[in-house]
Parts: structure tokens; sequence; C-alpha cells
């Protein structure tokens, strides 16, 4: 089977793969291999003899993590312009959360020949995270779809491709954007339809049917507790999204007298929609933040940890709609005397050349920001991002006018700089003071601390070999102390270090002034390091 016929094959929208099957492609191109060693097309200009590369470039699988760094994924579904060589829009899927998909729209169906003759795209075609639309009628075929697939929210962001020409970008904006508003138009419809079928449907009353959903993706039962939660639940179906209108249609169609979740019902459905006589159990993991949106008399929460039980108590939620139900953990043996302090967690690469970033200015600003986060770890946090980039442009000593630039350079310092050298400057701060780490997780070799012991994360639900040596786990805030390993860390015998007053149920938190101290104090401290482990057992219901 050709590259061709696999995509084709693979495609759940078949509209789409009839017109490219039956598409020729633009005259002149001919199969070559690009610069990159990967197989592609190209021509010779029409007014010269300069080689028009299909994409435009001559690197189709080694540039497309570049051409799509600038685009942001958000957390909704977008809509891709022009499909290049196909290779790009394989790598902005990788930015997507597992409840979005990224629509891509080439209007000339012989060139999207051409990209799925050269890239293979068929497993995320098939599994419905890229949606491909060719040809000029747009509007209709993306209101087509969403009547089709109740499970897609239609895309609310455009993503041109950066390779786009200028009065190519202008037309494809202009034809797309009111597309999107027609689709747009379309699906607030089918969604309207769709709740006044919900309460007609329960007029009937409820049945004994039991539904699980969960937030972004609601087939994603992959923990034990979730698959205990979920225990003869209807669920979604695997292939699909998890959009409000299909929650709406699966509760039409079952009247289910029981909907288990992991966020409040009214992050689900809308509440008023449901009978008085529906019960929803929301569970909450042990390193969730609760927020509380709609709680109903007849709701229960269920909880694992007291922490958490507290803090709902708190936001006014009864006593007797919150069940403290302690999570069953495997049973761990003693990691042994510990002599080093574990920072966990996965670093982005965060190198100039893999970001791209060349020209002079930016390599200048690049290396403020670098040097910034990692002489003070502790003063970066997400809500003084703002505050870190003025600082930024200060040390290098450029003012940052261009618009463009200036978004570019915030989004890198939230996702990669940020997370990465914040763990970098952590990681040196302890090594200067003469603290002995094992770091665990990828993209230690940042840190350049060639003492450190690596290791990568546990194979199995045995941590003992990946925490050997290990007295006390350390982290900045909640997600680097706890992380994947919220529940093994304590089950093993180990306390948690942090900064952040939020995690003072779970660890013992101190000072950033006072964190190496800290560090040094626990490693000569064999008491206290069970006498912390001991309370963050406690705290998560783990005995």
């Amino acid at each position: 089977m050709s590259m061709l016929e696999k995509n084709l094959v693979a495609m759940r929208w078949g509209a789409t793969a009839e017109r490219i099957r039956k598409a020729v492609p633009p005259m002149g191109y001919r199969a070559v291999i690009g610069s990159d060693g990967t197989a592609t097309f190209a021509r010779e200009g029409d007014s010269s003899r300069r080689v028009e590369w299909l994409g435009r470039t001559s690197m189709p699988r080694a540039a497309a993590e570049a051409m799509v760094a600038s685009l942001d994924a958000r957390d909704v579904n977008g809509m891709g312009l022009g499909i290049g060589t196909g290779f790009e829009w394989a790598a902005f899927a990788r930015k997507l959360g597992r409840h979005q998909a990224i629509f891509v729209w080439e209007p000339d169906a012989g060139m999207a020949r051409l990209a799925l003759e050269v890239c293979d795209l068929s497993r995320l075609l098939a599994a419905g995270k890229i949606v491909l639309f060719v040809g000029e009628d747009l509007g209709e075929q993306l209101k087509a779809f969403l009547r089709e697939n109740a499970g897609y929210e239609g895309p609310t962001l455009l993503h041109p491709l950066p390779t786009l020409m200028a009065e190519e970008r202008r037309v494809l904006l202009g034809q797309a954007e009111p597309a999107l508003q027609a689709a747009l138009m379309e699906q607030q419809l089918l969604t309207e339809q769709a709740a006044r079928a919900l309460a007609d449907a329960y007029e009937k009353g409820a049945t004994d049917a039991k539904v699980g959903m969960w937030l972004g993706a609601a087939h994603g039962f992959e923990r034990p507790w979730q698959r205990e939660a979920v225990a003869g639940a209807l669920t979604m179906d695997a292939h699909d999204q998890t959009s409000l209108r299909a929650r709406m249609m699966l509760m039409a169609q079952h009247r289910p007298s029981v909907v288990v979740s992991d966020v409040f019902a009214g992050q689900l459905l809308p509440v008023e929609l449901l009978p008085a006589g529906v019960r929803v159990e929301t569970f909450l993991t042990a390193d969730a933040t609760p927020t509380v949106t709609a709680i109903r008399a007849n709701d229960h929460v269920i909880v694992q940890s007291e922490y958490q039980r507290a803090f709902l108590r708190e936001q006014g939620v009864a006593e007797t709609a919150i069940e403290l139900r302690r999570p069953v953990v495997k049973a761990a043996a003693r990691v042994g005397f510990g002599f080093s302090v574990a920072l966990v967690g996965d670093l982005p690469a965060a190198d100039a050349k893999t970001l791209g970033v060349e020209l002079p200015t930016h390599v200048a600003l690049y290396e403020a920001a670098k040097a910034l986060i990692v002489e003070d770890p502790f003063a970066v946090t997400p809500g003084r991002l703002g505050d870190l980039l003025r600082r930024v442009q200060h040390r290098a000593g450029i003012e940052i006018k261009d618009e463009h630039t200036r978004d570019t350079l915030g989004r890198m310092l939230k996702r990669v700089l940020a997370p990465t050298f914040t763990a970098v400057g952590f990681a040196r701060l302890l090594h200067e003071g003469g603290v002995p780490l094992t770091l665990i997780g990828t993209g230690w070799e940042q840190a350049g601390i060639a003492r450190a012991t690596l290791r990568p994360w546990p194979a199995t639900e045995d941590a003992t070999g990946t925490l050997a040596g290990v007295a006390v786990v350390a982290g900045v805030h909640w997600a680097d102390v706890l992380g994947p390993l919220v529940m093994a860390v304590p089950a093993y015998g180990l306390p948690l270090l942090s900064v952040d007053a939020a995690n003072e149920a779970f660890a013992q938190v101190v000072k950033p002034g006072q964190f190496v101290a800290a560090a040094k104090a626990l490693l000569a401290d064999g008491a206290k390091r069970d006498t912390l482990a001991a309370q963050a057992r406690q705290a998560l219901g783990i005995f």
C-alpha cells in the first residue's frame, strides 16, 4: 500500500479522502530527496529556474518543529491553513491535549495529495487528531462534519502556516474566518437541540444506568482508582472527542441516575438540565486542587485526603456531601538509608539551537532570560512572567517593540525556559551548597552537574531501584514535589521538601533562603525524615 493510500484509508472523514483520491497534482512537481534526507516534491519556478519545494522547505521533517513553534495550541481546537508538507501538522499535533484536534484546510486538493504521498499522517488521521478538508467550500464541509461528528468542538483559532506568502495568507484568512463563524453558529444550534433533547428525555424518568465522564478525556480511565470509580458505567467512545453536545447526547440516550466524573458537574453539563434525583459522584485525585463551581444537594464528592475534605468544607460544601475514600497503594519496602536529595521532572530541551534562536538580538534576550532564571529560580512563578519579561529586556539592553517577538518570547518563557531553567537553577543551588543529588526524569543533563546521579522514570510500579539512595524528594512547586510519584514517594518512606505554602499538608515547607540548609538538615536527621514521611502518608491517605 502506498503512503497516499495508507493516509486516505485512515481518514475518518470520507468526503475528503474521495476528493484527494480524484485530484490531479499541480504540474511540474517531481519526486526528490530533500536536504534533510526526506522524500518530498519540487519543481522549477514559472518565472525563474529557482526551485519551488513542496511546503516551501527543502527540509520537510527537520524544519517541521520550528515551522509551528510560534503557533499556540491553547486549550481549544484550531484550524490550520495550508497543508505544507504534512510534517508541520504532525509536529503541531504533539502539542495538543488529549481532548484536542487540529482541523487543516488545504484549498488545492492536488497539493494535499502530494503531501500525503510523502508524510505518514495515518495514525493521527485515524485517531481523529488531524481532520483534513480540501476544496473551496470549507464552510459547508465544516458544518457537515460537525453535524456528523458530535464529539468535536469546532475550531475557534486560525493557524496559518508561517511559510505562506503574504497574499496567500490574506486570501486564506479572508475565506476561513466566515467559514469558522458559520460553523460555530451551526455548533451552537446543534448544542441547543441536544439540550432540548436531554430535557425531553428525562421527562420519561431516569434509568438505573451510570455514566462516566472525565473532563477532556472521557475514555481516559487509566489509573486503578479511575477504573474502580467507573466500574459498570457507560463511557464515551474511545475514538470520539468529548464536546458538551456529545455529553448531553449520551445523557439523553441513557438517562442515567448516576453520573461519575473527576470535576464538578457544572464543568461538564448544564446542571439545570439534570433532574434533582440524578446523583453526581465527583472523584478528586490526591493531587487535584478542587474548584467548587456547582454542587447540588444530591451531589456527592469523594476525596482522597483530609486536606481536600477540609478545603471543601471551607468552601461551604456540606459535611454530608463529602466522603473520604483513601486510595489503596501497593505496599512498598523502605528504600533504606538515603544519602541524596532527589529532584523529579521532565525538562523540555531549552538550548538556543533547538528553539531556533539565531538572530543576535534574540540570542541576547535568550541568554538574559536563562541567566535570570538560573540565578533566582524561586522568583519565577506563573503569575510573575510578565515582570520577568521586563527584566529580561533590561538585562539584555534591548527593548522589544515588535509584538510578534514579544509574544513569541513570552510563550517561550512560559513553556520552555521557565520550567527548564527553574529546575536547572534549583539543582545548581543545591549542588553548590554541597548537597548530593539524584535527578529523576529526562532533560536533567542540561543542569551540567557531572557528579549528580541521573535516572529515568521507573519502568514498573516498583520504584525501589529509582529511589535507591534517596533520602529526600524536593521541589519548588506542587508539581515538582509530587508529580507522577505523588503516591510512591511517601509510600517508600521518603519526606517531601518544598517552598510552596500550598504543600503544607504534604511536605515540609521552608523559605527559599533556608532551602539548602533544610535539605542538609534532613539528610542528617533520619528521625525527622521518618516523621515527615509519616505525615505525608497520613495526608495522602497512604498506610
